[in-house]
């Protein structure tokens, strides 16, 4: 039982790109998962753009092994543990605003049928294989600042692309989905 994550800044065009090669090295599928008021699968096969029919890109891509018959898929109700997908959290921005974005694989969940865990390792073996070309386009690490309440941490886990550090020099903004006190920064605390 085991979980891998990769969570990072970065702009969501490079993301996309990036993708987009790992797909075309890997030779895996890309599931296309848009939210909103009807939540949609659209699949990108090898070589083709992500963004696929709509002209939005997508929330979330997972990435398979396999190529999916995505009619026998309700969007509402996807098991990406039990199938071995990754799950790759797609950046984008709200204003000013970029917000944080992972890379995350899991190996186990729990059947109600069976009343048991149930392991897939599935999607580790595929992170393994295309987490180093995140990686390497990252650097370290970021700091976190309370807005509301002051203090500041370091994240060394938390990564950024060097096109993040031309945005936050341009004056945008670093933050997380539904963290609205806390900023992120490329640099250490500032003294006030």
């Amino acid at each position: 039982m085991a979980t891998r994550s990769l969570t990072f800044f970065m702009e969501p065009d490079e993301c996309i790109a990036i993708t987009r090669e790992i797909t075309d090295r890997f030779n895996l599928s890309a599931i296309l998962a848009r939210h909103g008021s009807k939540r949609t699968l659209e699949l990108a096969g090898v070589s083709e753009s992500l963004k696929v029919a709509s002209s939005a890109p997508p929330d979330l891509v997972y990435l398979s092994l396999d190529r999916p018959d995505l009619q026998t898929i309700d969007p509402r109700h996807l098991r990406p543990i039990e199938w071995g997908w990754v799950q790759c959290e797609m950046p984008r921005r709200d204003g000013n605003l970029l917000l944080m974005s992972r890379v995350v694989a899991k190996s186990d969940w729990y059947d109600r049928e069976q009343g048991r865990m149930i392991e897939n390792p599935l999607s580790l073996t595929i992170f393994r294989k295309v987490a180093p070309y995140f990686r390497k386009r990252l650097k370290r690490p970021v700091w976190g600042h309370d807005m509301r309440y002051g203090g500041s941490a370091c994240y060394r886990d938390v990564g950024y692309s060097e096109r993040v550090a031309e945005w936050v020099r341009r004056g945008g903004e670093l933050g997380q989905e539904g963290v609205a006190n806390v900023r992120f920064t490329i640099d250490g605390p500032h003294d006030e």
